[in-house]
């Protein structure tokens, strides 16, 4: 009796749950209810020079992909370049790029990037790949 009583009880909570879990998802006029957050991969890269168009090496760049969350930096290598990426973060237009000078010779320069989405993978959640380019060229401190 017990045996039958628990079983009767487990299909109507297993019957119950699916029958809410359907409602739950189901189509309300046409828009799709989804759980989770949406990410995209985030990349920002460019190049710093004098106004010489030498390549400036050990810059500091500061990038702020979410304006006032979190910031990273990151210095250029021997070309003067930078590679900033980030995977699986919220998908945002823009950020802010700073480039400050670690030798103390050059002005601080900063630019607001946007970023082109490349869409090919997409899907329902992940809005792609964001490419954003900016290049520097600082002026010497006077």
């Amino acid at each position: 009796m017990k045996r039958k009583t628990l079983s009767f009880i487990n299909r109507c909570l297993a019957e119950t749950l699916a029958l809410l879990g359907f409602q739950a998802c189901g189509e309300r006029g046409g828009m799709v209810c989804l759980y989770g957050t949406p990410s995209a991969d985030l990349e920002v890269k460019g190049k710093v020079t004098n106004t010489k168009q030498e390549a400036l090496k050990d810059m500091e760049v500061v990038v702020n992909p979410i304006s006032g969350y979190w910031k990273d930096t990151l210095y250029t290598d021997e070309n003067g370049e930078y590679h900033w990426t980030a995977k699986g973060i919220f998908p945002t237009d823009s950020a802010t790029v700073t480039v400050n000078d670690t030798t103390g010779l050059y002005s601080s320069d900063s630019a607001k990037v946007a970023y082109q989405y490349d869409r090919t993978k997409a899907d329902d959640w992940y809005e792609g790949v964001g490419i954003a380019e900016a290049d520097f060229e600082l002026k010497k401190k006077e």
